[in-house]
């Protein structure tokens, strides 16, 4: 990920840009190529690029979209839109995980798995993604933004592996 991407998106989150205008945004961007270009291309005059998203982009967004193009970022706007997300989950006490799994948990094990996961990381709501994953012979595997714990019996089994080569 590139840094000046996270930066920005600390940025427009520090502006209040509303979430639906940044989406709005990073959507006319990514679906037109020919705008995306022209944002892009160091030829096209400054004023005509501000012109553009005057016309195109709704007012909350258009200063901090001027001020991409004039650093030569507007190709960042998809990486700072993902990370926009993640700071504003973040600040509303929600997170997300993967639950990696063999066999599909019961309905009570994933909220065991949740209730263990919002008080391990004091978070008020998580999201939690379900993968099945049949290499994983048994048990689990759960990733966070900052974490992976692995309680499979291929993770352990690799474990062992590694103990008895370090012997």
């Amino acid at each position: 990920m590139d840094q000046r991407a996270i930066n920005y998106a600390k940025a427009v989150f520090s502006l209040n840009i509303p979430e639906q205008d940044l989406s709005a945004a990073k959507d006319i961007i990514c679906s037109s190529p020919e705008l995306a270009e022209v944002l892009r291309d160091p030829s096209v005059k400054r004023t005509a690029k501000h012109n553009i998203i005057d016309r195109i982009f709704p007012g909350s967004v258009r200063n901090f979209l001027k001020l991409l193009t004039d650093n030569g970022s507007s190709g960042l706007i998809s990486e700072i839109h993902e990370h926009y997300m993640k700071i504003k989950a973040e600040s509303d006490g929600k997170m997300s995980a993967e639950l990696i799994y063999c066999d599909a948990p019961s309905e009570a094990q994933l909220e065991s798995i949740k209730a263990k996961l919002l008080k391990q990381y004091g978070k008020k709501s998580i999201e939690l993604k379900l993968t099945c994953d049949k290499s994983l012979i048994g048990g689990f595997v759960i990733k966070t933004a900052d974490e992976e714990i692995d309680r499979s019996i291929k993770g352990r089994l690799t474990e062992l592996g590694q103990k008895l080569i370090r012997r």
